[in-house]
């Protein structure tokens, strides 16, 4: 891990990457005002992998195992203008950044003259960003073969083309909302916009993790489950968090 969990998570701070650059933990006041539709999108956009965007690839004639990470991102922020970047990135125009290719390894660059992101810079990032909003990163699939990829590629498209129905859930709505209903929640409505977004989930994740090891150990010790057949994990409520997957 390259950030510090109880500076950036807990204490809801900035990140400053290895070469300078500053990436916000926003608040939810700033994400109410940004619009909370808007911020899923940014994050999306940011952390998008060739992968989750294998069948666009695909239709276009690439097989997005063929596409590093790296460019994918690259190719999504030099699209995105600094009104829709500021909210993580401040006054960072990735709009004035070039794709190049570095003189040490000859590995690809996006820069602007003056800063330079790398692979492993664009990894700082990709860590920090998945880290506040909690989201783990789904095992990405070998498939080997243009078979396999066909496979996997319509089976996406199925997925894709149910979910293009669906409305879109207000997940920061309704997980504001059922913390602040919790009798044992300090804050009201008002008071919680203070948050960044880092300590929500990590409230919401710890409390959910609370109450899972309060349940089963009376399930145990009412004789209705066995403390054989429980992960001792789920019974340490000041365990690590599970994320959720993206």
């Amino acid at each position: 891990m390259i950030f510090d969990e109880l500076t950036h998570i807990v204490g809801g701070e900035d990140f400053i990457t290895t070469n300078g650059i500053k990436i916000h933990n926003p608040t939810l006041e700033e994400i109410k005002k940004y619009g909370q539709f808007n911020y899923l999108g940014l994050i999306q956009y940011i952390t998008m992998r060739a992968y989750d965007n294998a069948v666009e690839l695909w239709d276009n004639g690439i097989n997005y195992q063929e596409v590093p990470n790296f460019a994918m991102f690259v190719n999504n922020m030099r699209m995105l203008s600094v009104d829709i970047t500021k909210l993580m990135f401040y006054d960072l125009d990735f709009t004035t950044f070039e794709v190049g290719a570095s003189e040490q390894n000859g590995e690809m660059i996006f820069s602007n003259g003056e800063i330079i992101i790398d692979e492993v810079i664009y990894r700082e990032i990709m860590e920090f960003v998945r880290g506040i909003n909690y989201m783990d990163e789904k095992v990405e699939y070998d498939m080997g073969n243009n078979m396999g990829v066909r496979f996997l590629i319509e089976r996406m498209r199925r997925k894709q083309k149910k979910a293009a129905g669906k409305k879109p859930q207000p997940f920061l709505s309704n997980l504001i909302s059922s913390m602040v209903c919790r009798a044992d929640f300090p804050y009201d409505y008002t008071s919680i916009m203070s948050l960044h977004i880092s300590q929500l989930y990590n409230g919401f994740y710890r409390t959910n993790k609370s109450d899972t090891a309060k349940y089963l150990t009376q399930a145990i010790y009412a004789g209705t489950v066995s403390k054989k057949d429980i992960a001792n994990s789920l019974l340490t409520w000041y365990g690590d968090l599970e994320k959720s997957k993206s």
